[in-house]
């Protein structure tokens, strides 16, 4: 793999499977990673073993990656990569100990904020200072175990800058990791986001033993409500047939390594969603992220009757047989809706 000779430290927060992989790829390339991790442990394992098999089985690390509890030892490095799952960004980032408005922030996070219902461009935009020329969003079907065996990628970085964005394909590009650039933040972050949701219900299908003419039914009727709530929302319909979107969504439903997935196979094969602990739900992003959308969708009167079966089977207790008939008995409607017209 090709090196960098960029001089600065880049600064990754969180430690799991994901931001080890994206720390792998920078020190692949050259750069000083300064990893944070919430586990003393995982420091102390990364640091003396260069491995994190917590949350991942690799080869050693790079060892230019130093792993550290102390989010202050990210305070000089002028990138600041963010991998925190979604629900926990706003606390992490409330004790960094150091002001991020100088700071260019690429987020490599999937989700809504529940309690908010934001996307994280706008936590870190409206509640941390952050210009929006200096935020970007890295996302694609990109599963940390295939990066970290050196398996060819591609993902999308979207910002409204594109000096930014040149700079992100150069700092990650690699012949085994290759980045497309966009300008479309919102639609890669809905897309990005809707896409887990999306992947319970085919893991839930696969779980009831329902086969592949469920399946592709579900992964298109996904798309679709992926690109209806995504317009009225300002995203892009192409940014949906992109890496953020269409190959997002393939890899989520398809996939073996898909914790979206494997949490619906679980409940198609009768698992009780209800009594999984709160620390495992909140990290299988699709969970939190089906009842954001929800919220939202219902605020901005848009149908989404996939991602609501999909909160119900979660929150409300409803079986998944039961749903699926109820979304099979809809009223017949065009294939096609428009964004402004209910069923039509």
């Amino acid at each position: 793999m090709k090196k960098k000779t960029q001089p600065n430290d880049i600064g990754v927060l969180g430690a799991g499977s994901w931001g080890t992989a994206i720390a792998y790829v920078l020190a692949s390339n050259g750069f000083n990673i300064h990893l944070w991790a919430f586990e003393k442990e995982t420091v102390e394992e990364i640091n003396t073993k260069h491995t994190n098999l917590k949350y991942i089985s690799t080869d050693k690390l790079p060892e230019n990656i130093i792993a550290t509890n102390n989010p202050k030892d990210l305070s000089e490095c002028d990138i600041i990569i963010n991998v925190v799952p979604t629900q926990f960004i706003r606390s992490v980032f409330d004790n960094i100990g150091f002001d991020l408005r100088r700071k260019y922030i690429i987020n490599c996070s999937k989700g809504i904020e529940i309690s908010t219902s934001k996307r994280i461009s706008q936590i870190f935009t409206e509640d941390f200072g952050v210009s929006s020329k200096n935020y970007a969003i890295l996302v694609g079907p990109s599963h940390a175990e295939e990066v970290l065996k050196n398996m060819p990628t591609t993902v999308v970085v979207c910002s409204e800058s594109r000096v930014l964005r040149r700079a992100v394909q150069e700092i990650f590009g690699n012949d085994r990791f290759r980045v497309y650039e966009s300008n479309d933040v919102v639609g890669a972050e809905l897309g990005s986001s809707m896409k887990n949701v999306i992947a319970i219900a085919a893991g839930i299908i696969d779980g009831l033993g329902l086969g592949d003419n469920s399946a592709a039914a579900l992964v298109t009727r996904g798309l679709a409500e992926m690109v209806r709530f995504g317009r009225t929302q300002g995203a892009k319909r192409i940014t949906f047939s992109g890496l953020s979107g269409l190959g997002d969504l393939y890899v989520t439903c398809s996939s073996k390594h898909s914790r979206n997935r494997k949490l619906g196979v679980a409940i198609g094969k009768g698992q009780d969603v209800t009594a999984m602990p709160d620390s495992q739900k909140m990290v299988v992003e699709g969970y939190p992220t089906a009842k954001a959308i929800y919220n939202l969708a219902k605020k901005s009167n848009v149908e989404v009757p996939l991602i609501e079966k999909v909160y119900q089977v979660l929150y409300e207790g409803l079986e998944p047989t039961t749903a699926i008939k109820e979304l099979m008995n809809r009223d017949q409607v065009k294939e096609w809706w428009s964004k402004n017209k209910k069923n039509k």
